[in-house]
């Protein structure tokens, strides 16, 4: 169906437009003119617009040459405007055509005829022109909204041709291209290897294959590791005929790191799973496992793959499955879990308990879709308690059978335990006194009862001797902490101790009589010793003074009468000695302090020790004690004195050195006796004080033994102390320090 071309007709010449309407007219087109002779009825039908061409007179009244074709493409600028001329120049033709004319005619009868072909070519170039205009429009829009849609996305977008090459950069949301990354430049120079051998390995399986082809991939980018993925598709050809892909690129690195975070998660889970000692195990409803740890599939022998897909009468023995698994098929139905004891029989190490919990697996629409079992073996916590309740049975049963009482006090101070056999000791029920305040419980029995309850209270380890209804007893109270170290109260142990007292009190006699028999066998082994030496002597100085008086003269006779006494003397100093030592061990010997004058009492011990060896001996005297008179008893600290300073000497090579010096040290008298002898070997210092005891190195030097013995005796009854250094060969110093008081 033809459409009519509705052309405009402008002319100021009346023949002249019937001169155009009458060639159109003639024309097998449909042709629809509408005339305007003069400017102001142009600009009017123009306003009016709708027409498809405009045919013009070069020279109109109202405009100046081709004006009019200006005046035509300043409102409809694709409107094709056809210049008729009567004058034919080209100069007319080259203005019309200059100033946008579509085509010119010449208003002659021959060529007139030719113009409604005209404007069907101008009216088929303005649809053609307009095709394309809509077309390009069309593509601008297609491209601007692609743009537009490329840069809404989070994603890097390119165009490239199959060699790789970049054509397009469509979005670049981290500038990820920099803009060295010149377009035309192959993928392998904007980005690094390995990114680009994976782009171009895809982009040549989607040319190859036309399919989309998928990448991972790391860049640096921004000083950040990022992951992206990529993904390539075709998108036609280039004018040079190459194929063009298309290149999209996510950033994924979020994904890749909970992805990597959930893998670490998940691999911490099943090492957590995997180690811990509880069966666990996930199974659907169809009694399948999907889940299980080490210590589960260590039970069927197996490891936890091999259970995956298999029910449970598959792998474990039919006693496990009775016992372990009886109650999966309730859980699943009722939908609540469950919590038992469970006895399992293992063939190898018998029975187990455990203690199990298995809950429903619910889908995220909440069904039931089987169950979690986690079971903890307790077979060492079942074995814990039934030892406790034995040891909690032997323990009643030890606390009834022996003198033994327990209690328990609360941080308030009030009994929470009595119990064992004291009833009789503590004058009441026992239980009765449970609940009460251990103050009112106790303290008619046991005096400051407050005390030891607040310091064994605060962590000290306390306790005390008592004699309670002629029974003694030892009430010994520690510290009672609960799990987090937290004093929690005070445990009491009242033990009655009465007859070990009494036991310990006759071994220590038994053994004071053993040693007064053994020292008493000493004495007279000692005595028989050393009395037959003087006895001899004596009896042959008599036999001599008997049989020879009248040969000896006086003189001669008094020698033999004095060595006669000599060895009496001898003999009555042993026999001291002995005597003293008796008493000492019987503990009967008496120290009777009484006023001394001890310079003077000192003064003259040194003065005799100078009259007997002061010609072999240097013997010193120093004395710094202050006091004139103290109390002491004379009689021991003169003995004292007289063995040690007996012993400097004896023990000292002719010439020797003994230093003799007295101090005063406090409320201590000081006396210290030294010489340069022949010391006392040090492995036998230990036995120095025992009786009987001489050094291996006294050699031919007489000496009972006895003397440092009651020496120590002596000190001990003042209460003092005596002590020594003394090296081999070198000599030796005695310190001997007595309480006194003095003035």
């Amino acid at each position: 169906m033809s459409t009519s071309i509705r052309v405009l007709h402008v002319d100021d010449s009346a023949l002249d437009r019937e001169l155009i309407r009458d060639a159109l007219e003639h024309d097998s087109a449909d042709f629809t003119v509408i005339t305007a002779s003069a400017r102001q009825e142009f600009e009017h039908q123009l306003a009016r617009g709708e027409f498809d061409v405009v045919v013009t007179d070069f020279n109109i009244l109202g405009f100046e040459g081709v004006q009019v074709i200006d005046a035509v493409h300043a409102h409809y600028p694709h409107l094709p405007v056809i210049v008729v001329t009567g004058t034919g120049s080209e100069e007319v033709a080259v203005e019309a055509m200059k100033r946008g004319a579509a085509d010119y005619v010449i208003k002659s009868p021959r060529h007139i005829r030719r113009l409604a072909t005209t404007i069907q070519s101008a009216c088929e170039r303005k649809r053609l022109l307009a095709a394309r205009l809509q077309a390009e429009s069309n593509l601008r829009r297609s491209e601007e909204r692609l743009s537009a849609f490329a840069k809404a996305l989070p994603d890097l977008a390119f165009i490239l041709d199959e060699d790789g090459r970049l054509i397009q950069l469509l979005n670049d949301p981290q500038m990820v291209i920099l803009p060295e990354h010149q377009l035309g430049r192959p993928i392998d120079e904007v980005f690094p290897s390995p990114a680009a051998d994976l782009i171009m390995d895809a982009i040549r399986q989607t040319v190859a294959t036309g399919y989309t082809q998928q990448v991972e991939y790391q860049l640096e980018v921004a000083q950040a590791t990022k992951w992206y993925d990529g993904r390539t598709a075709l998108m036609g050809r280039a004018d040079g005929g190459k194929q063009l892909i298309v290149y999209i690129a996510r950033d994924i690195t979020d994904r890749k790191e909970a992805e990597f975070r959930l893998r670490r998660e998940r691999n911490l889970l099943r090492t957590l799973i995997d180690n811990v000692p509880d069966y666990i195990f996930v199974k659907d409803r169809s009694d399948r496992f999907i889940a299980s740890n080490l210590a589960h599939a260590a039970v069927a022998r197996s490891v936890p793959a091999d259970l995956i897909g298999r029910e449970a009468r598959d792998v474990f023995d039919s006693d496990f499955v009775e016992s372990f698994h009886a109650d999966d098929a309730v859980v699943m139905a009722s939908g609540t879990a469950i919590i038992s004891e469970e006895r399992v029989m293992h063939d190898q190490t018998g029975a187990h308990w455990t203690l199990t919990t298995k809950v429903p697996f619910r889908s995220d629409e909440g069904e039931v879709i089987g169950l979690v079992g986690i079971a903890r073996d307790i077979t060492a916590r079942k074995q814990a308690i039934e030892a406790l309740r034995a040891s909690e049975e032997h323990l009643q049963m030890v606390i009834k059978s022996n003198p033994v009482i327990l209690f328990e006090v609360d941080p308030q101070g009030v009994l929470k335990f009595l119990q064992g056999r004291g009833s009789q000791i503590v004058g009441q029920d026992m239980p009765a006194l449970v609940g009460l305040s251990i103050v009112d419980a106790f303290e008619p029995l046991i005096p400051d009862i407050r005390g030891y309850f607040q310091r064994a209270l605060s962590g000290e380890e306390t306790g005390t001797v008592l004699n309670i209804a002629n029974r003694i007893l030892d009430i010994r109270y520690s510290t009672l902490q609960n799990k987090t170290g937290e004093n929690n109260g005070i445990i009491g142990v009242v033990t009655d101790i009465t007859e070990r007292i009494r036991a310990d009190r006759l071994q220590i006699e038994l053994e004071k009589e053993q040693e007064i028999i053994h020292l008493k066998e000493q004495l007279i082994s000692t005595i028989s010793h050393d009395f037959r030496t003087p006895l001899s002597i004596i009896k042959m100085n008599v036999t001599m003074l008997e049989t020879y008086a009248e040969r000896f003269s006086a003189e001669q006779r008094a020698i033999r009468i004095q060595q006669i006494y000599r060895q009496i003397q001898r003999m009555v100093a042993l026999l001291d000695d002995v005597l003293t030592l008796s008493k000492a061990n019987a503990g009967k010997l008496v120290c009777k302090p009484e006023p001394v004058a001890l310079k003077q009492l000192c003064m003259e011990i040194w003065d005799n020790f100078q009259h007997m060896a002061g010609k072999t001996h240097v013997i010193d005297f120093v004395y710094n004690a202050d006091s004139n008179e103290v109390m002491l008893d004379q009689h021991l600290v003169h003995d004292i004195l007289v063995n040690l300073l007996s012993n400097a000497v004896k023990y000292s090579q002719v010439n020797g050195h003994v230093h003799f010096e007295v101090a005063r040290n406090g409320n201590d008298i000081e006396f210290r006796i030294a010489d340069n002898g022949i010391g006392i070997p040090e492995a036998e210092q230990v036995k120095l004080f025992e009786p009987f005891h001489r050094a291996s190195n006294t050699g031919r030097i007489e000496g009972t033994g006895l003397g440092l013995s009651i020496v120590k005796s002596y000190v001990d009854a003042h209460h003092g102390q005596i002590e020594f250094t003394s090296k081999e060969g070198e000599g030796t110093c005695f310190t001997v320090t007595i309480p006194c008081t003095g003035r």
